[in-house]
């Protein structure tokens, strides 16, 4: 599968699982951010299709499935490539949970 179709299906995958998918002009290459119970995946527009893709399959890791949607396979993304979860992503600032 070419890394075009890749990208076009982690797209549908997003918009059926309710995910916010926003290509916009930014420092990094992106990632996911949950804001007010909404979840959202930020790419940088000038990104390659290859890091779109990397990013996006990614962030999508760290979103809960819907109705247990799994993440399509993207095929050149290696296993374990996820960014990790952490036990608080949103921690209060002097620290507590």
């Amino acid at each position: 599968m070419k890394a075009k179709e890749r990208l076009e299906l982690l797209e549908k995958s997003c918009a059926e699982r309710g995910v916010n998918l926003v290509y916009d002009d930014l420092r990094g290459e992106g990632g996911w951010c949950r804001l007010r119970d909404k979840h959202f995946i930020i790419v940088n527009r000038r990104a390659s299709v290859e890091t779109r893709v990397r990013v996006i399959h990614e962030a999508l890791q760290r979103v809960p499935a819907r109705a247990g949607r799994e993440v399509p396979s993207t095929g050149d993304v290696a296993p374990g490539a996820a960014v990790p979860a952490t036990a608080d992503p949103h921690p209060k600032a002097d620290g507590r949970h």
